[in-house]
């Protein structure tokens, strides 16, 4: 517990510095934002990964969007990859809808990142307690796509077993899912 506190102070300070500073909008802060998202629902702390996502909309909204393409750009697709991760794992209600919303943005052929929002949404039927329908999901996506094995695809199939029941540990389409990614 001692730990916590200078941490969340920390957190405080920097969108406080941020506004200070004028908080000049960029996709360099929009992507410090979405990493706050990702670390904080990943520890659990969904009241900071929630106020991180509001910050990184707010950033997204205020910064121009470069039409060219560049690595160093933050596009809507990575604004609600993050939004559809911190839904996933706080169990909101909005998860599934999110997901979808993310996958339209993304073309057919984007094997990558539409097999790992699948996942997410595979993830959120779990814990929407449709445990077979979710594990079936999940199995189809890494089964047609085993070329798309990416470090998002480990953590999240990952996060898709711990999130199971413990009898669902134990049906087949969970211990397969298990077999199929034990080697990544």
């Amino acid at each position: 517990m001692l730990g916590r506190a200078p941490r969340d102070r920390h957190h405080q300070s920097d969108r406080r510095g941020d506004r200070d500073r004028g908080g000049t909008p960029s996709a360099g802060l929009a992507r410090a934002y979405a990493a706050r998202v990702y670390l904080t629902a990943a520890q659990g702390d969904f009241v900071q990964a929630h106020a991180s996502l509001a910050d990184l909309k707010r950033t997204f909204d205020l910064f121009p969007q470069d039409t060219e393409q560049s690595v160093l750009a933050f596009r809507e697709t990575q604004l609600r990859w993050a939004e559809s991760y911190a839904h996933i794992l706080a169990g909101d209600s909005r998860a599934r809808e999110t997901v979808a919303h993310a996958l339209d943005l993304y073309p057919s052929d984007a094997h990558g990142p539409r097999s790992n929002l699948e996942l997410m949404d595979a993830a959120a039927l779990i814990r929407a307690r449709e445990v077979e329908a979710g594990l079936e999901q999940a199995l189809t996506v890494v089964e047609r796509h085993p070329d798309a094995t990416t470090a998002a695809r480990v953590v999240l199939t990952g996060q898709i077993l711990r999130t199971l029941p413990s009898k669902a540990r134990e049906l087949p389409a969970a211990r397969e899912l298990q077999a199929l990614t034990a080697g990544t």
